[in-house]
């Protein structure tokens, strides 16, 4: 009659057991799907200027921060000399949304002189073709816009560039 008793609550803590880790594995998969769901919710609700508004009025958006959403075409990768030293992994690009496109500048590390900095090889920031979201500057002013001239890739036909400071996909 023991063994029975015994048998009987084994067979119970192994049935509470089971409950136990189902309930675990419940919590824990809801949780990672409302993970999911308020990261693109979150993705969803940036709120974003189109290439068309700022190229309509330029002005208003000078030296402003604003997000851009589009696809990358014709990136250049470039090292250039500043003020600063030498600078390295500089990315020029064309951000393309359903509105028209505008020059986008991201700008590389940069190190003094005979830094052992440059001589890392970094990888690309964006690659062609991808759809980003960028954060940066907008420069309308063209007196802003003039660079030494191994940058004059950077110079745009609209007179306005975006400088990146934050970019995400």
């Amino acid at each position: 009659m023991l063994e029975y008793r015994y048998g009987d609550t084994m067979k119970r803590l192994g049935s509470t057991n089971r409950v136990q880790k189902r309930s675990v594995l419940f919590v824990v998969l809801v949780h990672f799907l409302l993970l999911q769901f308020s990261l693109r919710i979150a993705s969803a609700d940036i709120p974003t200027v189109t290439v068309q508004e700022i190229l309509n009025l330029p002005e208003s958006y000078q030296l402003h921060v604003v997000t851009l959403h589009g696809k990358v075409d014709n990136v250049l990768k470039f090292d250039h000399w500043t003020k600063r030293g030498y600078c390295i992994n500089s990315h020029a690009f064309t951000l393309t949304d359903g509105t028209g496109s505008i020059q986008v500048l991201i700008r590389g590390i940069c190190a003094p002189p005979l830094s052992p900095l440059i001589l890392i090889p970094l990888p690309t920031l964006v690659n062609e073709g991808e759809v980003v979201f960028v954060e940066g500057q907008v420069q309308a002013d063209p007196s802003q816009l003039s660079q030494p001239p191994n940058l004059g890739i950077i110079v745009t036909d609209q007179g306005v560039r975006v400088n990146a400071s934050k970019i995400w996909r």
